[in-house]
């Protein structure tokens, strides 16, 4: 972000469920802070339902 360390807009999205390895992604999305969080919500709500899917 601004204040350095990581890149603006990276975010980092975990799931953690029983009986399976738990998972972190990391993403980097463009745009601006509204647009980042509403592009980071819906990849977690697809890396839910693709973990939900495969069992």
């Amino acid at each position: 972000g601004p204040s350095g360390g990581v890149r603006q807009g990276t975010v980092f999205i975990a799931l953690a469920s029983l009986g399976a390895a738990t998972k972190c992604v990391k993403c980097v999305f463009p745009g601006h802070r509204l647009a980042v969080k509403k592009k980071a919500s819906v990849k977690a709500l697809d890396i839910v339902r693709r973990q939900l899917l495969s069992v």
